[in-house]
């Protein structure tokens, strides 16, 4: 009679298993991500939060991403608003590119239900109609991608 219960049990959670794969097949790609800061608490300017589920973060840094997953736009948070780099920037108005954002990129793995963000792979919490959501990291920081679907 244990076994059957246990079987039952085992039976009910692959069931319930969320299904990612079927949600990621109408991702074309990624366009754009938003790190925050898991602190909606944390005070920042109105125009540097942003809202999930009736809650404000703060936003640390957002990228902007063409159809191959390389970065063409990054606007990183300061103490003044944000700080635009482009990757063909105008003078006078934006900065050009690091070394390091040269090489951002971004891609999905299906079979892992992961982000992998540069050389970051990052478990995906939810999948909506317009974002994916990771988990918070050990720094207390999520990510929120937007991206285009078939």
């Amino acid at each position: 009679m244990r076994l059957d219960i246990v079987s039952l049990f085992f039976l009910f959670c692959i069931g319930c298993k969320k299904d990612y794969n079927s949600e990621m097949d109408n991702i074309k790609y990624i366009n754009e991500k938003y790190v925050l800061i898991d602190n909606p608490s944390l005070l920042v300017s109105d125009d540097r939060y942003c809202t999930l589920e009736n809650n404000r973060y703060p936003i640390e840094e957002i990228v902007k991403y063409d159809s191959l997953g390389k970065a063409i736009e990054v606007f990183k948070s300061g103490s003044e608003g944000f700080i635009i780099y482009q990757k063909e920037h105008i003078k006078n108005k934006t900065l050009p590119f690091t070394n390091e954002m040269w090489e951002y990129s971004i891609r999905l793995s299906a079979e892992n239900k992961m982000v992998i963000d540069n050389n970051d792979s990052l478990a995906i919490e939810k999948i909506t109609e317009d974002k994916i959501i990771t988990k918070p990291d050990k720094n207390n920081r999520f990510r929120i991608y937007t991206y285009e679907s078939n």
